[in-house]
């Protein structure tokens, strides 16, 4: 957070990455049933190893953010809105709220080894998303209008601060 002047704010590393984990595991385990809670843990305690097409299903087939899809979409918004809410009761010592901030920057790299698999069917080691409201890398298939569109859904001024998207073409 940047104390100076009273602005504050809480930063959101590898936000997308937990929207298209939840959004994997809502469609997967809660309403297809395709696999059980406990299959994707033990998936991911072994890195996804020896679970590969299980991981290329849930990095495939799993929804994801930046594709103009309400899905996804409505789960980026609702998380974005509650870490908002609370966001708006906690004061600085200016007495200024500490909105959310998502943002990775560089830090995608750096902490590509040390952030374990995920349910979005990342790996130990595979690049983070860079950014803050960034698509992951390659997952954006519906190209950059989509991206927009859904970026276009968050209310940049009550869902949060500045929203940092890097713009692949």
């Amino acid at each position: 957070s940047n104390g100076e002047r009273g602005n504050a704010w809480l930063t959101g590393w590898n936000w997308v990455e937990n929207i298209d984990s939840l959004a994997a595991i809502k469609k997967f385990i809660y309403e297809e049933k395709k696999y059980t809670m406990a299959q994707l843990l033990d998936a991911l305690k072994a890195n996804w190893e020896g679970y590969e097409d299980m991981r290329i299903d849930f990095v495939k087939n799993a929804p994801k953010w930046g594709n103009d899809d309400d899905y996804v979409d409505e789960i980026m918004l609702r998380c974005l809105r509650e870490v908002a809410r609370h966001s708006k009761e906690i004061k600085c010592t200016a007495g200024n709220n500490w909105p959310l901030l998502p943002e990775n920057a560089s830090a995608n790299i750096y902490w590509a080894n040390v952030v374990g698999a995920l349910p979005s069917g990342r790996r130990l080691g595979d690049a983070l998303y860079d950014g803050g409201i960034s698509p992951g890398p390659g997952l954006d298939k519906k190209g950059p209008t989509a991206v927009l569109k859904s970026c276009g859904k968050i209310n940049h001024i009550s869902d949060g601060r500045a929203f940092l998207l890097n713009q692949r073409l």
